[in-house]
């Protein structure tokens, strides 16, 4: 009998184990908080951005000052492989000479590792000029020949007659210009003496 009861109980325990129904919400609930959040944050930033011109202007203020730290920081991390890699070379050729390095040799290769990325840097920006400027001369000789060929082909190059064509009139003008409308030479406009 007592084992019979013991089957009952046993059954009736694991029936109630399948019956219980994990209710632990914390993990959804944090899952749904983090994304009203982000929401929130997302919200917020659209409107520190589109709606707040002075925040703007003033990100814009520190940007201007912190931009030599920031070029600086780029150069730094753009030269530290050449660094490491000259660094590295000179370790090995010293440790042919001699198996332990001193403190002070050691600070010796680091500073000729530093200059000769230095070095590398300028020779770069040297090359860089030297390619871009005879280019730059090049476009921009370009740009004055067809501004002039535009000017006279727009019948806006001032010639002569135009010019006689002003002086030229009994009523007095004294001197012709042209006026520029939006950036371009749109009409001649003869003053008139008073």
């Amino acid at each position: 009998m007592q084992e019979e009861t013991k089957k009952e109980h046993t059954a009736t325990e694991k029936s109630s184990e399948k019956k219980k129904v994990n209710l632990d919400i914390r993990p959804y609930l944090a899952i749904g908080l983090t994304a009203i959040l982000v929401v929130m944050i997302c919200i917020a930033i659209f409107f520190l951005i589109f709606r707040f011109d002075g925040l703007f202007a003033g990100f814009q203020k520190i940007m201007q000052s912190l931009q030599a730290i920031i070029v600086g920081l780029i150069v730094a991390y753009l030269l530290n492989p050449i660094m490491k890699w000259f660094e590295r070379f000179l370790y090995k050729k010293n440790k042919q000479k001699s198996k332990e390095l001193t403190q002070k040799q050691c600070q010796k290769i680091r500073a000729a590792s530093v200059g000769f990325a230095m070095a590398v840097f300028l020779a770069i920006i040297v090359v860089l000029i030297w390619l871009i400027i005879p280019q730059l001369v090049v476009c921009i000789e370009d740009i004055v020949l067809s501004m002039n060929e535009s000017a006279e082909s727009d019948g806006m190059g001032g010639s002569s007659d135009e010019a006689e064509q002003c002086h030229g009139r009994k009523t007095g003008y004294v001197y012709c210009r042209w006026v520029c409308v939006s950036g371009r030479l749109a009409a001649q406009e003869c003053v008139t003496a008073v």
